[in-house]
């Protein structure tokens, strides 16, 4: 049995242990990472390798939706549907660029309250709709994938967040 760490600002660190979950408990599970999952494609977006740690946000992206990836629901180990996916694991992404621009504005006045541990930006259309551009893509990517029992490694949600998101810097 393969421990699988599943770590949240909603839980603190606890392990799957790769057997079939209660539906309510997988969904709260994804619902605990989009968050997190959209503040770290937003970093990517807005500040590229201007930090030097884009390749540290696609990690740990990828991290997140290889775990959802292994979740496997009560009975029989059965794969939710698609559209749970979208809905729970990428359902904090907006539906118009403009919900983009709004949540550029969010994240922005976030950063400035850290002091200088991101630089300052300005909310410009291109970034609202390279933004919206990534949402668009990885819900379009990714369920699909997470509706499907796959053998789809790490490496390989490195490989696809990374094509992703550098192909819109």
């Amino acid at each position: 049995m393969t421990k699988i760490y599943i770590r949240s600002k909603h839980f603190e660190e606890f392990p799957i242990y790769c057997m079939a979950t209660p539906r309510a408990k997988a969904i709260s599970m994804m619902q605990g990472l989009e968050d997190e999952i959209n503040e770290h494609i937003t970093k990517c977006i807005v500040y590229g390798n201007s930090t030097d740690d884009l390749d540290h946000w696609i990690s740990e992206i990828s991290e997140w939706l290889y775990q959802i990836n292994q979740i496997e629901v009560k009975p029989n180990a059965k794969k939710l549907k698609e559209s749970d996916y979208s809905k729970n694991a990428f359902g904090c992404f907006g539906d118009a660029v403009k919900d983009a621009g709004v949540y550029l504005t969010v994240f922005r006045v976030k950063t400035a309250k850290m002091g200088d541990a991101y630089p300052d930006f300005t909310v410009t259309s291109e970034l609202q709709n390279k933004l919206f551009t990534a949402w668009n893509l990885f819900l379009k990517t990714f369920p699909p994938i997470f509706a499907t029992k796959n053998n789809h490694t790490k490496q390989d949600f490195v490989d696809e967040v990374s094509h992703i998101l550098k192909g819109l810097l």
